[in-house]
């Protein structure tokens, strides 16, 4: 990518603290555009949720689908990027701690970055399609059925047996915070044990003491300030459901007044 070439280029014989600045440079450079593009994936779920609640939108839907194809292609090029930078900034750190380097030419960092990012690419095999955003979107077209066999919109629906019912329960649960007992606001997930939480109950807690034990029934691992970090995925989950329930209540109050 052209910022990672200017920050590199004619730059052969940089100092270690020269080097390594670099590298962190475009790790944040990537990290801004990962939060740019996942801040339009999510209106491009926002508007998907629009459109489906709304009669004859196929041909637009269909259109949003693939723009968010290419955008999802975009984010999984990022991570990639992310990934084969900060593998050059491991290299250049083993390089300058090796007790044998004056001797030793300075890696050129522009190689070394595309050999990684080669590598990685290699590594992935997931396409667009099993991108988290588009599975979303295809979610929000119809949440419980698979792509292609979707139902009509005026399909009378199947009442749900004891089994499907449990399945629901739990979908929802999983929906709500261990501290607050209500659904997440603002989730945030712990990196040691990828269970989640409200920003605003976890911070208060631990601002009263270092850390905390996980409050996930079974799980052992501890909740610390510097393992937290956003979960979007939840809260567009969170915001979707939390929309369906006003759908819901405003539908059964205009089925009462009908009675």
């Amino acid at each position: 990518p052209p910022i990672f070439q200017r920050q590199f280029l004619n730059k052969e014989q940089m100092s270690e603290y020269s080097a390594i600045s670099s590298v962190d440079s475009c790790v944040r450079s990537y990290a801004k555009y990962s939060n740019d593009v996942d801040e339009i994936i999510g209106k491009c779920l926002g508007i998907a949720e629009d459109l489906n609640e709304l009669e004859g939108q196929e041909h637009e839907l269909a259109t949003l689908r693939t723009s968010l194809l290419s955008i999802a292609e975009t984010d999984i090029s990022l991570k990639q990027c992310t990934e084969a930078t900060k593998s050059c900034k491991t290299a250049m750190r083993e390089f300058y701690q090796s007790s044998s380097t004056t001797d030793v030419a300075v890696p050129n960092l522009t190689k070394l970055y595309e050999e990684e990012l080669t590598r990685v690419s290699s590594l992935s095999s997931n396409g667009a399609e099993s991108h988290q955003s588009v599975k979303e979107f295809d979610n929000i077209q119809n949440p419980h059925q698979p792509r292609g066999k979707q139902a009509s919109r005026h399909t009378e629906e199947v009442p749900m047996d004891a089994t499907t019912s449990i399945i629901f329960s739990q979908v929802e649960e999983g929906l709500h915070c261990p501290f607050t007992k209500r659904y997440f606001e603002d989730p945030v997930k712990n990196t040691l044990c990828n269970h989640c939480y409200s920003k605003a109950a976890v911070t208060e807690i631990l601002a009263r003491r270092h850390s905390i034990k996980c409050p996930v029934g079974g799980c052992t691992k501890q909740v610390f300030t510097d393992n937290l970090i956003p979960d979007k995925e939840l809260a567009r989950k969170v915001k979707r459901k939390i929309k369906q329930d006003k759908l819901d209540r405003r539908n059964t109050a205009d089925s009462a007044v009908q009675l």
